[in-house]
């Protein structure tokens, strides 16, 4: 009789307890939630300025890159550009053959002015290639051209082509087609001068700048370009960083996936975040 009369009071006291511990537990939760919510959500935030301070410097160190290859370039070509004025004033079957005449006398100095560009070229590999065209005897003299890029023909050709298509001195960037890779096209950059009938010039394979780019760098998706106008925008996901040498229009551009630059602080944000979102669960839950 007792045990029977007695359950309902202990049901009673059950279920006061319960409601009790559950009230307990719930106000606990809130509270963490209110103490941990912010923190998660200021870690998150912090992180993203990282990332964004990260890929901040990273950018501003290839820039920095950028400067030095296209001072570099500048500074080769100007170097050799002024070498080719100089024999020209100087060397004297340089003299001969700047008076065209077409003789026996300007065939020996042509054949002797060549051996020495040609041993110039071997001894000093500040450019890629030079050349002299003495447009009265339609006379090219070419040097040091790349095979395995341009055929020694196809470089002749181009040259022509932009002497006559380009009205001023100066600097000129082509895409030149490669002789062995058809489709392929590589970028070169030219500084020549006109004076009078006759024609000088250098030039500079910017394949080998961009390889060594890559190498130097080393992210992974990188793509290098080079183009005579501001390049246009980099594909979704991408960075693109340009840096321009401005006397000869041209801008040297890389595109870098946005993850490469931020490195393991993108993996770090995402993990944060993910923890933040699995920490709200058990508050979802007791709700």
């Amino acid at each position: 009789m007792t045990n029977v009369s007695g359950i309902p009071f202990l049901r009673n006291i059950r279920r006061a307890a319960a409601q009790g511990l559950n009230t307990i537990t719930a106000k606990v939760l809130w509270a963490m939630l209110v103490i941990i919510l912010p923190v998660n959500i200021f870690a998150v935030i912090l992180s993203s300025l990282a990332i964004g301070s990260a890929r901040l410097q990273a950018e501003q160190a290839v820039a920095s890159i950028l400067e030095n290859h296209l001072a570099d370039i500048e500074k080769r070509l100007s170097s050799r550009h002024s070498m080719l004025l100089s024999l020209k004033d100087s060397s004297a079957d340089a003299v001969v053959l700047n008076k065209q005449r077409g003789d026996a006398e300007y065939i020996k100095a042509k054949a002797r002015f060549f051996n020495l560009l040609n041993s110039l070229i071997h001894m000093d590999s500040t450019t890629s290639g030079c050349f002299y065209y003495y447009s009265r005897q339609d006379d090219m003299l070419l040097l040091g051209v790349d095979s395995s890029l341009h055929y020694q023909a196809d470089m002749d050709a181009y040259v022509r082509e932009m002497l006559e298509t380009q009205a001023q001195s100066g600097w000129y960037l082509a895409h030149i087609p490669g002789s062995k890779a058809p489709g392929v096209s590589y970028p070169v950059l030219f500084l020549f001068t006109t004076i009078g009938d006759v024609y000088y010039g250098t030039w500079i394979e910017l394949d080998g700048t961009a390889r060594g780019l890559a190498g130097e760098l080393a992210y992974t998706g990188m793509a290098v370009s080079f183009t005579d106008a501001p390049p246009e925008p980099p594909a979704p996901g991408a960075t693109q960083i340009s840096a321009v040498l401005r006397k000869a229009a041209l801008y040297l551009n890389v595109s870098i996936p946005k993850g490469q630059l931020s490195g393991n602080l993108q993996v770090f944000h995402i993990l944060l975040i993910i923890s933040a979102v699995l920490g709200l669960f058990p508050f979802c839950s007791s709700g």
